[in-house]
């Protein structure tokens, strides 16, 4: 299933990943991911359903464009595609962040 999958696919990055959330008392770097609803497409009166699609965000307090390279190759090692946002800055937390839209290349989720 493309739940363990993705669990996977993000623990082979080498960073601290959980899903939903991490304890308040965990320092970056780590990941957190979720579901987010299901990707579909429609052509020709025909319906394809693509699969759940996913998101990963990459919480960091020093940029390091080697784990970024870490964490998408593992994605892509892993049968999944990613769509990366910008790095955003959490005033409350003092902690960046960059979000990764994931979706499975097969569909046998």
């Amino acid at each position: 299933m493309a739940k363990a999958a993705i669990q996977k696919a993000l623990e082979a990055s080498g960073i601290y990943t959980a899903y939903y959330m991490v304890s308040s008392g965990r320092e970056a770097p780590y990941i957190t991911w979720r579901g987010s609803g299901q990707d579909n497409f429609s052509a020709d009166d025909i319906f394809i359903p693509l699969g759940n699609t996913y998101i990963a965000e990459y919480s960091f307090i020093e940029k390091s464009e080697e784990v970024e390279a870490a964490i998408e190759t593992a994605l892509i090692d892993n049968g999944f595609r990613y769509a990366k946002s910008e790095d955003y800055f959490d005033e409350d937390t003092k902690e960046y962040w960059i979000q990764y839209d994931i979706h499975k290349v097969d569909r046998d989720e």
